[in-house]
């Protein structure tokens, strides 16, 4: 008995193993991997005229003071990325104290100008990664489904 636990275990902690190395690769809904890419993020400040409207409704309830607190203001994140099969897919954080929980922050993924994500993921974007088939967005080792193209 205590060598099949010993042996769930070491298999447990063989797995864990596995599923850390998602930053060079991700995994899909079907949970076979699949090469992945470093998503490269130009950042502006939430003022900026191009980036602020991927976060129009969420900025229009924070006061412009909060936006610009020299300790932590809030800025924008964002980066396009074109896949081989033709879906073009913008990808989009904002961050600062007046937006972020303790280690995430709010994402979003736009298509054809439509939000097809909007939720919370790490805030670390040296850590974020989307599978090549755009079916998967890794953020910190956690991946997080991307809808298919309607």
């Amino acid at each position: 008995m205590f060598s099949k636990a010993k042996t769930a275990l070491a298999a447990s902690g063989i797995l864990l193993a596995l599923v850390g190395h998602a930053t060079s690769e991700s995994l899909t809904r079907e949970g076979a991997p699949v090469p992945a890419f470093k998503l490269q993020y130009a950042r502006k400040p939430a003022s900026d005229a191009e980036f602020s409207k991927l976060w129009r409704d969420y900025l229009a309830d924070i006061p412009a003071s909060v936006l610009a607190q020299p300790a932590s203001p809030t800025e924008i994140e964002a980066t396009t990325v074109k896949f081989p099969e033709g879906r073009t897919l913008t990808f989009t954080m904002i961050s600062g104290s007046a937006t972020c929980g303790n280690q995430d922050c709010p994402e979003r993924i736009y298509e054809d100008g439509r939000v097809i994500f909007d939720g919370r993921v790490c805030s670390n974007v040296d850590g974020h990664f989307v599978s090549a088939d755009a079916e998967t967005l890794t953020a910190c080792d956690r991946p997080y489904a991307i809808p298919p193209k309607r």
